[in-house]
């Protein structure tokens, strides 16, 4: 199997390849885990209040009075 130049591969890839995309979908794939871990703290922290907590009926009654 022939081991392809860096040249090669931005050939084929459409010039696409390069350092700077490389490091923008790196940093792309970094923000995607921070935010799907602050979506599973949120969800757990919201799921914790909706069974140990009056919310859904203080919400109610919120949105009742307005």
């Amino acid at each position: 199997m022939k081991e392809l130049q860096v040249n090669e591969v931005q050939e084929v890839s459409g010039g696409f390849y390069s350092a700077g995309n490389l490091a923008a979908a790196a940093r792309f794939t970094g923000a995607m885990g921070f935010l799907s871990g602050a979506f599973q703290v949120g969800f757990t922290a919201g799921t914790w209040l909706n069974e140990n907590t009056p919310i859904q009926m203080w919400i109610s009654e919120y949105i009742e009075a307005y």
